[in-house]
Parts: C-alpha cells; structure tokens; sequence
C-alpha cells in the first residue's frame, strides 16, 4: 500500500505540517519584534531548537518515503552546490529513484548537525530555562 494510508506515517506528517506553522508564526512574531525596534530575546533559543528539529523530522520523512531507492551517496542526482570534489559520477548518470529519492540520505545525514552547530540545542534550552524560567 500507500506510505501516505500508514497511519503512524501520517500522524507523523502531520504533526510536522502543525510544527511547520507554529514555526511560522514565531518567525513572524520575531520579525515584527525586530522591525519595531525591540530584539527577539529567547525567541531566537525557540527558533534554533523547532527549525532544526523540525529540519531533522522532515529528512526523516523523506528518508521513509524514499524507501529503498534511496542511496547512501548519490550527489550527482541533483549536484547540490555544484560537482563534488573527488567524486565520478556514473559515465551513465545513474541514479536510483527519483532525484530527491537519491538525495534524500545526503540531506538527512547533513540535516544530523543542525542541533548542534549555532549553539547545540541543549545549550539552547539552558538559555530558555534561565531567562524564561529563572532556572
């Protein structure tokens, strides 16, 4: 059957598409903040930790929804950023799947450090708990 008829799978989906638009909304939030003069304050420790958490969910997703024609490492499928260094694609430019079935485990391995470059998101989640909480 359907990924999408799996229920786990779509309670998953869709509990990221809620997250999306909460993530949305404390964008706006903090951009309008900002444009008033004021400064985004912790907002910005609740932004690092949802988007790169919310990152991290949606390569997760894709990696499932690639199933087994995605590859450990197919860059050439879609050349993000450009060739790659020391890297020969097939003569015949194969690549497994559609291109973000190839690139999908690219993105999900790269998507790993989000929680950790910018300030790990425990870090971020210290700041919160003493501005917010006076822990």
């Amino acid at each position: 059957g359907r990924l999408i008829d799996d229920p786990a799978f779509s309670r998953r989906l869709a509990d990221a598409r809620i997250r999306t638009d909460v993530l949305e909304i404390l964008e706006y939030q903090v951009l309008a903040a900002v444009a008033e003069g004021g400064h985004p304050g912790t907002a910005s420790s609740m932004l690092k930790i949802l988007s790169t958490e919310l990152s991290q969910t949606l390569t997760e997703l894709s990696m499932e929804a690639a199933g087994p024609l995605a590859r450990a490492y197919q860059p050439h499928a879609t050349f993000p950023g450009g060739p790659v260094a020391e890297y020969e694609p097939p003569a015949d430019g194969y690549h497994s799947g559609a291109p973000w079935q190839a690139v999908a485990p690219l993105r999900y391995f790269n998507d790993r450090a989000g929680s950790i470059y910018a300030g790990s998101n425990e870090i971020q989640r210290n700041i919160l708990a003493k501005a917010e909480l006076g822990l």
